[in-house]
């Protein structure tokens, strides 16, 4: 795993901690609540982002296509000689 999906990830848990703990205080302050939200839906969207392009350049990666075994034969089918 990359760093920075590494440091998007513990991000992500921190901030969800804290609207946790701000959820458990006995007034919780809606304002800081609000704040933590919208930077957790940045996150997130960071995160699918890195994802996305991740999942994009592993797809654009050229594949390895083994050559035919023989130069007679078109994929397996039998060369015809006579």
């Amino acid at each position: 795993m990359s760093r920075r999906f590494q440091g998007l990830l513990d991000r992500y848990a921190a901030i969800r901690r804290a609207i946790d703990h701000e959820r458990g205080n006995p007034r919780p302050s809606l304002l800081r609540l609000m704040r933590l939200k919208r930077l957790q839906l940045l996150i997130d969207e960071r995160i699918r982002a890195f994802v996305e392009l991740s999942a994009l350049r592993r797809a654009a990666v050229p594949r390895f296509v083994p050559a035919p075994a023989r130069q007679g034969t078109a994929f397996g089918q039998p060369s015809r000689t006579r």
